[in-house]
């Protein structure tokens, strides 16, 4: 399973009873495509849309959009509790505040996919004082610091700890 996109429209790509499928998600209109070879999903898709979009213009109706900007989430009440809480004593609303969440956790996705190179944490703890972190904790530096010739902003805990460049 993986997921192509094409016009701001995203689709999953699937193999099922000897067949490949590309479905169009996020809308309500039903865009389904079924293929032969894996090779041509960019191409299926970029087809089933533009026929979609083609055939909503030629009728007079409006295409279904993927994403209107808002959206309900269901969380357990002692996350909804904490996170309200917590927008409270930022001073922000609770949308404001998930708004703001959502941003941060994409940034951090984003800054993750530049990762440079892979050290273990004994070799993070020795840029900046033995001992400080072990194998088994997560580390975010408290300053920036140089190592191999890169600044490093942050440490993401895994099976090794890697760096994120600056």
């Amino acid at each position: 399973m993986s997921t192509i996109k094409y016009k701001d429209y995203q689709a999953l790509v699937e193999y099922d009873d000897g067949a490949f499928f590309v479905k169009v998600l996020h809308i309500d209109d039903l865009l389904v495509a079924q293929f032969d070879v894996a090779s041509e999903a960019e191409n299926v898709l970029r087809d089933l849309v533009d026929n979609y979009l083609a055939h909503c213009e030629a009728s007079g109706r409006q295409p279904s959009r993927p994403f209107k900007g808002s959206f309900n989430v269901r969380i357990s009440p002692d996350l909804h509790r904490r996170a309200a809480m917590a927008a409270a004593d930022d001073g922000l609303s609770l949308n404001h505040w998930t708004n703001l969440a959502i941003s941060e956790k994409l940034e951090c996705t984003r800054l993750s996919d530049r990762i440079h190179g892979v050290i273990t944490a004994k070799q993070v703890a020795s840029v900046w004082g033995k001992g400080q972190l072990s194998d088994d904790e997560f580390g975010i530096l408290r300053r920036p610091t140089t190592f191999t010739g890169h600044t490093v902003a942050a440490v993401i805990k895994s099976d090794k700890m890697r760096i994120v460049h600056g």
